[in-house]
């Protein structure tokens, strides 16, 4: 979940994993094209944290996607400047 929420221009990106595997976290803008992609790789179980600084991308709604093995979630995004 992300917070804060909207945000200026730092957020926040928390999760937990049930076991240790591959996730990608990516952030789409509103037209659903994939502008950044935070975090690619192994990571292990437990709880984690990732900071997105969105200092060069335009006020908007944005979606930030976790894929974690066949586990997909989307949450809404509102950077304000």
């Amino acid at each position: 979940d992300p917070y804060p929420n909207p945000f200026n221009p730092v957020t926040t990106i928390s999760y937990r994993l049930p076991e240790d595997t591959i996730i990608k976290l990516e952030v789409y803008n509103i037209d659903g094209n994939l502008i950044t992609t935070i975090f690619n790789g192994f990571q292990v179980s437990g709880n984690h944290e990732v900071e997105w600084n969105a200092i060069n991308f335009s006020s908007g709604v944005y979606f930030v996607k976790l894929n974690a093995g066949n586990y997909s979630k989307t949450e809404k995004l509102i950077l304000m400047k």
